[in-house]
């Protein structure tokens, strides 16, 4: 898939990313929640790897769920779990 990464939200402590055409789209149709959490953890991994911080990485938006593009929202744990939240 494509990869869009976005800076505007770093003063609050996150990136936002998104995917277009993500490796499992179209797996499983029709879905409720959230389906790429591979793809969130290999990204949590990635921006942890060369940010030498223990990032972690929540998918906000989904195309299967009905959403325009998979969006993904990385950074420190506290900040997740505030998102997560929302």
């Amino acid at each position: 898939g494509k990869i869009a990464i976005d800076y505007a939200w770093i003063q609050h402590g996150v990136i936002v990313v998104t995917v277009e055409n993500p490796p499992y789209a179209g797996m499983v149709p029709d879905a409720n929640e959230p389906v790429e959490s591979l793809l969130a953890g290999i990204l949590g991994g990635v921006f942890s790897h060369f940010s030498g911080e223990d990032l972690n990485c929540l998918q906000t938006d989904c195309r299967q769920c009905g959403a325009e593009v998979d969006r993904f929202v990385i950074g420190l744990s506290p900040r997740i779990e505030k998102v997560s939240e929302m």
